[in-house]
Formats: C-alpha cells, sequence, structure tokens
C-alpha cells in the first residue's frame, strides 16, 4: 500500500490517501472528499511509519484522473514558491495550472443486459407497448453501453426507463465529468522561416557570449533600440533546431501583441501563447500542446513562467525591470526569481555527463534600465553582463527638451504643441504619455472643499466624463455624478488634476483634423483590443496615440519621430524608496519609442521640476552615473539590494480590531525575533502604523514593514510565517497578507 500527501482542488489544506496504484508526484487523481469526488493531486509520497493517524480510517484514491501530470521541475517550483514566499500550495497551484478544473457529476445509464422479447409495458392507456420499442431500446444500449439518465430519457419514454431500472436491464451510477475538454485541432508540420537575421558585430558577439558562456543567468542591458528581439530570436531559432523549447516572457499583454506577429513570422505554428486575458478553455489548450511538445515556442506574460516546455532553453525576461513582474496577490512571486530559480532546479537535475552543457537552461534578462537590484548582481559577478551600446541599424538615439511646467497654466506647453503640429504636418505619428488615467484626478468643491471618496476606500474618486461617473481604481466602486456637491448642494465641483481621457479631449480640440488613439486599462479591455489598436497604428490609422506607461514600454513603430512626456513628475512624488528609478525608467523607455527608424526622434519632457537629477541623467542618458548615486542612498539605508524587506499587513472591516490585532501581532513577532537576531537600524521592525491606502473595500489596513540584513531573512521569515499562521487560525475576522521582496510599497 502506497500512501500520499494530496491537495485537493480548491481546498488549503493537504490530505492524506493511499492506494495499492503506484502513482507519480504532480499526477492528478480522483478522490472522495467530504462525500463528493474531487480532484486531487499528488504532492509526496509518504511512508507509513511517519503517519500519525490510524491508517485504516485513510481513504483510497478512487482513479487516475485523465488529465495531464504537472512535471517534475514544475512540482519542485511550486513547493519552492510556497516556501519562498510564504504562500500556500492552494494559491500557487492555481497559478501554475492553468483554468478551473472541475469535476461535475452526472447520473448514467449502464447496460446489463436485454429486456426478454416477451416483457410487456403497459402505457397510460393500459394499451401494450410494441415489441419495436423493446428492440429499439435493446439495440440503443447495447450500440452506447453507457449514456446519461437525461439523454435516454429524451429518446424513451419514463415508463421504460423505469421499467428498465427495476428489471435490472440498466443500473444507475453516478460518474464524474471531467470538464476539461480540449479542441482537438489538426497537427500541422513544424517550420521555420529560413530568412537570415542580419546582426551587427555587437548583436553577434553578444549571441556568442550567451551560447558559449558557462554561466547560465544573463542581463543583457541594451540601450532602446539595440535590437535585443534580434538577439533573443537567434537564440530561440538555433535552439528550435536542435529540439529545444524556449519562454519568451513580456510585462504587458500589449506587448505579446506586437511579439506574436514577430515569433510567428519565425516559427508559425511552433508557438504558444499564455496570458491573463485568454479564457481557461484557451489557457487549457495552449498548455496542453505545450505540454505534449507540439509546440515549443511560448510568449506570454507572468504566468507563462509555469508553462511545461519539453527541452527547455532558454527563459527570456524582456524588460526585466518591470513593476508588472511581480505578482499583487497571493502568491507574491517575482517572475524574475522565478525563472533563475526554474533554471536552477532543472539544471541541478541534469545527469552529469558530455551533453549536460548543451542541455542546461540559460535566463536572459533583457533590459535599457535594469532593476538596480539585478545591476547589482551583474556588478558583483552573480550575473554575466552582456551590453550593447549602439542602436540596431545605426538609428540615432533621439535629441532630448525640458519644458517647465511652472510657466504654464495648461497640460500642453507652447513647444509641445509646435512639436505635434510639425510631425502632423510631415505624416509622422507621435506618442504621448501621461501615466494616469480618467477624466480627472479628482473633483473638489469650491464653497465647502468636500472632495467625493470611496465609501468603501480611503481614497477620491475619479472622474470619467465619457458615461459621467466617479470610479474608485482599487475596488471598483462606481457612483454617477450628479453635478453636485454631496456635502453641500453646491454645483460648484471643480476638476483637479487630469487625466488621459481629458488630454485626449483637449487633443481633439487643438488638433480636429488629427486622428488619436487613447490606451489605457478602461480603453482597452480585451486582447482584440490590444491587437487591433497595435496593428491601426502601425498602419497609420491614428496619428497620435495617448496612453499610460503601458505604451512605454517596448513598443516599436518606425514612423514614431516625436515622444511627449506630459507629466514626468506623477510616478517621482510616490512614498517609495524606488520610486525615482522608475521615473528614470519610465523617461528613459518612453523616450526610446522615438525615432527607430530612418528617421530622427525627438522627446520632450514637461516637468516641475527640471533640475531633479532623474531628469538631468535621462536626458544624459547616463545610467551608470544615477544607479552610483541611488546605490550610495540604499547602502546607507539597508534597502535592497543591500537588505531585504517583507511587508505584513493585517485588515478587518472594523477600525479599531485592525489596529488592536495588528500591534498585538507586531509584538508576539518581535518577542520571537528577539531570541534569533539582535534589533538594529539595519535590522528593523516598524511599528504597526495605518497603509498609506488606508482603507481598501471596506477594510481598514495596517502595516508592519520589516527590513533585515541578507544572511538573517530567512530566520526572519520563519518566524513571520509561524505567528503569522497562529494568529489568523484564531482570527477568523483579520485578513493577514504578507509580501516578500515587495514592489507595491503602498
Amino acid at each position: 500500500m502506497y500512501y500520499y500527501e494530496i491537495y485537493i482542488e480548491n481546498n488549503r489544506g493537504i490530505y492524506t490517501y493511499k492506494s495499492k496504484e503506484k502513482y507519480e508526484i504532480g499526477q492528478w487523481c480522483i478522490v472522495n472528499f467530504i462525500n463528493r469526488y474531487k480532484m486531487g493531486l499528488i504532492l509526496a509520497i509518504t511512508e507509513e511509519s511517519k503517519i500519525q493517524i490510524d491508517i485504516s480510517k485513510i481513504k483510497k484514491i478512487k482513479e487516475a484522473a485523465p488529465v495531464l501530470s504537472i512535471p517534475d521541475n514544475l512540482m519542485q517550483l511550486i513547493k519552492w514558491i510556497r516556501n519562498y514566499y510564504i504562500s500556500d500550495y492552494y494559491s500557487v497551484i492555481k497559478a501554475v495550472y492553468p483554468g478551473a478544473l472541475k469535476l461535475n457529476y452526472s447520473k448514467k445509464a449502464i447496460y446489463q443486459k436485454d429486456f426478454l422479447e416477451n416483457e410487456y409495458l403497459i402505457g397510460e392507456d393500459n394499451s401494450e407497448n410494441s415489441l419495436d420499442e423493446i428492440k429499439k431500446f435493446n439495440d440503443y444500449m447495447k450500440k452506447r453501453k453507457e449514456v446519461t439518465i437525461a439523454t435516454l430519457k429524451k429518446n424513451f419514454s419514463s415508463k421504460i426507463v423505469e421499467k428498465a431500472i427495476n428489471e435490472k436491464v440498466i443500473s444507475i451510477e453516478k460518474k464524474v465529468i471531467l470538464n476539461s475538454k480540449i479542441s482537438k485541432g489538426e497537427k500541422k508540420k513544424s517550420e521555420i522561416a529560413e530568412k537570415e537575421i542580419i546582426l551587427n558585430d555587437e548583436q553577434q558577439k553578444a549571441v556568442d557570449t550567451i551560447k558559449n558562456s558557462e554561466n547560465q543567468i544573463f542581463l543583457l542591458k541594451g540601450i532602446t533600440g539595440s535590437g535585443k528581439t534580434e538577439i533573443y530570436i537567434n537564440l530561440i531559432k538555433e535552439s528550435l533546431k536542435q529540439g529545444f523549447g524556449s519562454i519568451f516572457l513580456v510585462p504587458e499583454i500589449s506587448l505579446t501583441v506586437q511579439m506574436i506577429q514577430r515569433l510567428e513570422e519565425e516559427f508559425h505554428n511552433e508557438v504558444a501563447i499564455l496570458h491573463s486575458k485568454l479564457t481557461d478553455k484557451e489557457k487549457r489548450e495552449e498548455w496542453t500542446f505545450i505540454r505534449n511538445g507540439e509546440k515549443k515556442i511560448v510568449i506570454g506574460a507572468r504566468s507563462a513562467i509555469f508553462a511545461p516546455v519539453q527541452n527547455l532553453k532558454y527563459i527570456i525576461v524582456d524588460e526585466e525591470h518591470e513593476n508588472t513582474y511581480k505578482q499583487e496577490n497571493n502568491p507574491r512571486y517575482h517572475v524574475k526569481n522565478v525563472a533563475i530559480k526554474r533554471a536552477f532546479l532543472q539544471n541541478d537535475n541534469l545527469e552529469e555527463d558530455e551533453t549536460v552543457k548543451s542541455k542546461k537552461i540559460k535566463v536572459i534578462l533583457g533590459s535599457a534600465t535594469p532593476s538596480f537590484e539585478t545591476y547589482y548582481q551583474a556588478q558583483q559577478g552573480d550575473i554575466e553582463l552582456v551590453e550593447l551600446t549602439k542602436r540596431y541599424k545605426n538609428a540615432k538615439l533621439p535629441k532630448f527638451e525640458v519644458i517647465d511646467l511652472n510657466e504654464t497654466a495648461e497640460n500642453f506647453s507652447e513647444k509641445l504643441l509646435d512639436k505635434i503640429s510639425q510631425t502632423l504636418k510631415k505624416n509622422e505619428q507621435a506618442i504621448l504619455i501621461l501615466n494616469r488615467k480618467a477624466f480627472s484626478n479628482l473633483l473638489k468643491c469650491k464653497d465647502c472643499g468636500n472632495i467625493p471618496t470611496c465609501p468603501n476606500c480611503s481614497i477620491s474618486l475619479n472622474y470619467y466624463k465619457y458615461d459621467n461617473q466617479l470610479k474608485c481604481h482599487y475596488c471598483g466602486y462606481e457612483t454617477q455624478f450628479n453635478s453636485t456637491c454631496d456635502e453641500c448642494g453646491s454645483h460648484k465641483m471643480r476638476q483637479i488634476g487630469a487625466g488621459t481621457e481629458k488630454i485626449e479631449e483637449e487633443l481633439a480640440g487643438l488638433f480636429p483634423s488629427a486622428r488619436i488613439v487613447r490606451v489605457d486599462s478602461e480603453s482597452i479591455k480585451t486582447k482584440q483590443n490590444y491587437e487591433k489598436v497595435y496593428n491601426d497604428f502601425k498602419n497609420h490609422k491614428y496619428d497620435i496615440m495617448l496612453g499610460t506607461q503601458i505604451i512605454a514600454k517596448g513598443l516599436d513603430f518606425s514612423n514614431v519621430t516625436l515622444v511627449g512626456i506630459i507629466n514626468a513628475d506623477i510616478i517621482l512624488n510616490f512614498p517609495d524608496f524606488r520610486a525615482s528609478e522608475k521615473t528614470f525608467q519610465l523617461l528613459t523607455q518612453a523616450s526610446g519609442r522615438a525615432g527607430r527608424g530612418e528617421k530622427d526622434g525627438e522627446v520632450i519632457i514637461q516637468t516641475f521640476n527640471g533640475e531633479n537629477d532623474v531628469i538631468k541623467k535621462t536626458i544624459e542618458s547616463d545610467y551608470e552615473g544615477y544607479y552610483k548615486n541611488e546605490m550610495i542612498i540604499r547602502k546607507m539605508l539597508n534597502y535592497p539590494p543591500f537588505g531585504r524587506i517583507v511587508i505584513l499587513v493585517i485588515s478587518a472591516t472594523e477600525e479599531n480590531l485592525a489596529k488592536e490585532k495588528a500591534q498585538t501581532l507586531r509584538k508576539e513577532i518581535v518577542k520571537n525575533i528577539d531570541t534569533v537576531v539582535k534589533l538594529t537600524t539595519n535590522n528593523f521592525i516598524s511599528d504597526a502604523f495605518k497603509s498609506p491606502i488606508y482603507k481598501i473595500n471596506g477594510r481598514y489596513r495596517y502595516q508592519i514593514f520589516f527590513k533585515f540584513e541578507r544572511e538573517n531573512i530567512l530566520k526572519i521569515k520563519k518566524i513571520i510565517k509561524k505567528c503569522a499562521g497562529k494568529f489568523q487560525k484564531t482570527e477568523k475576522k483579520l485578513r493577514i497578507t504578507i509580501d516578500v521582496d515587495p514592489i507595491n510599497m503602498m
């Protein structure tokens, strides 16, 4: 008898089951759980001697589920994510395995024997039913062997069905239906485009370095427009010819459209797509093709890191600095860390032989503005640095101009308006970026000063003019705006701060003949929207693309010659130690959209703070200089990459309860930590304080901030996990979230 530790679908606990059959870790099975059949995933095989309950009471596994297993390397990754990010199997498995796997029940009629020819069935009118109906029933069940009762009753009267049950002609069984059907499309023959990508000397050197190096992790640091994509495709193509697969990760769904087109041009039907906008059915289908080895190249956003690619050779994380690679809800993993861990786990499992070097997974982190943590690792020699200093096909870097917003009362300076006008006259295109959606940032009553706020969250509501609504960006609350103040009834409501919707309206008034498209999470909601906007702008059906930071990342339009940053200060003023780094990255990435073809590009940066070091270093394209300045401050304060951070958030619907329990939990954690680590300026635990956004979705939030030396963080995480877990079991009204290596400090 074998004993197994099993995760049960949609349950947070782990349960022990037994079977005479041998199951593998990662295999799905069907088990009886609280008198219902459910899907179970084999997590571990347990020795009988280690079981502390009466083994006679342990239930048996019913049978194996007709579902593809999760590969062993991904099972190891699941366990690592659960431990490192202080999560649970329920959350991690939902992130790793695509779509909902539901078990439904159906009453089935099972053929046992024929009706005897001399059986008579009495109808409603007491007349004899013909022998033809009996023969028809016999033939039907003999042919099908098993049908649902519902189907049987559609084809035969209830009387004959009941008689068949009573005479044991059929038996009735409750059968499990697995809701995960895969469309069976015809597998096309694999193709690789024969056209050769011509690399310049710098690109070829980068390719050779990555292919031939003994190292596994690389930082490809190339200025915007330096041709990093061509390097990726070259490496993917060569490895595919040798039977290896690749995962290509992009930070935004908007970028998958562009990259899908590039990859499908090169690899045709070898490309699978995985991202959050796909339906569960689409995700399951792609996952199955990948798992079976029918598709070897995967492109997608965050969740694509879990694709079960056979013979995986390269994991490419493009624009690795982007915050969207960090998951915002449980499990709060970061794609970069998961990619590196996946490579190490898989490479450690390779058997040592002459071919082991060619089988090792390599991770390529690409960016013009790497995160300071990644660049620090490269400087320390933990990651191999590969640099590109020239633009592809000798394209020139754009020219910069900084405009002081203190000297203009409008959203657009005269200089920016003039540049837009010139761009349109030359039949060229412009990209304008404002990292704030909506029509206005908030409304304020001129008479009493009241600002409409979300009833569920402690933040102001954003005004959207197109449907005349006030909306909350955190909980989704919406209400119709009636043009009056809720407090005093005044009609003098003033709009403060412009969002993309308002800028779009202003642009349309200033340039009535220009074709303008707005791109933000309100205007673009589906993958079809993304595809249409991308292709329309590429084909010059629009002259101006206006959007949030979503359009500052990696998009490549050869006819874009002007980029305008409408307000560079929005991110800079966030209460976050990474705010200036994020601003530098956004400005550099945005400016990189200009002049990517043969035409020269220009960048206009509007700011209230032109003397800020971030703005200066962006214009000078001085990443290294800005990095060095920032590292001095980070080291002094023991912020990453020197120290490590964990944020614990305690929330409740009762304000006093949240505060009281947050303080109690902190005391318990500090008491435990005091026994293993001495608290200093570098090993620090904050008081329980109100989160920067104090109330979200009706819950009051308190935060405890942990900052520790790298060598102490494992001990600290164990204590946090133990104390928080124990606390959560007794305090059912509380919700505790733990964010390891947080990106969002709000």
